[in-house]
């Protein structure tokens, strides 16, 4: 009879623990974030999920997940704490453009603004959605380097998904 791989489920101790533990499997090197801040959607990265990105848990039918849902004061600070940040387009411009893709796609804002940073920001095709794991690959690959891209709102990742990467990772 052959062996099956039994997931552990190791509940989220705290927001802090479930960002070391994401950062921990994410095979990305550097995230690329959106965020909507006055009239503008704003593009930057760091190196990976750091203790200023304001991330809560939001609780779901099939589990909880690490969200990161700044309110505008914590968007500011967060802004000012990357001197890199830069207005890429109007908040709605990219909402026209969301209609748009989403009307052609059926695909949702993360993945338009997947689209637009690879396109805009990196200057490579956009191949459609990446559905490979967090912990194998990043969103986009650019000499070398894999990146996360999370736009405004984004989910980081599930409990399940931590715990199925750490599982695959052993």
């Amino acid at each position: 009879m052959p062996r099956t791989k039994t997931l552990i489920l190791v509940p989220f101790a705290d927001v802090a623990d479930s960002v070391d533990r994401y950062n921990a499997v994410n095979a990305a090197t550097l995230t690329a974030w959106g965020v909507t801040y006055g009239s503008s959607l704003w593009f930057f990265t760091t190196d990976h999920v750091t203790a200023d990105v304001p991330v809560k848990y939001e609780t779901t039918p099939r589990g909880r997940k690490l969200r990161v849902d700044p309110n505008t004061e914590q968007k500011k600070v967060w802004l000012d704490a990357h001197p890199d940040a830069q207005p890429i387009m109007t908040i709605e411009a990219f909402e026209q453009g969301f209609k748009l893709f989403k009307a052609q796609t059926g695909l949702n804002r993360g993945d338009y603004f997947e689209k637009l940073v690879t396109e805009l920001i990196y200057g490579q095709k956009w191949h459609g959605k990446n559905s490979d794991k967090f912990w194998r690959t990043g969103d986009l690959v650019v000499d070398g380097v894999h990146i996360s891209i999370k736009g405004p709102r984004a989910a980081l990742c599930s409990e399940t998904a931590i715990n199925q990467a750490e599982s695959e990772l052993k």
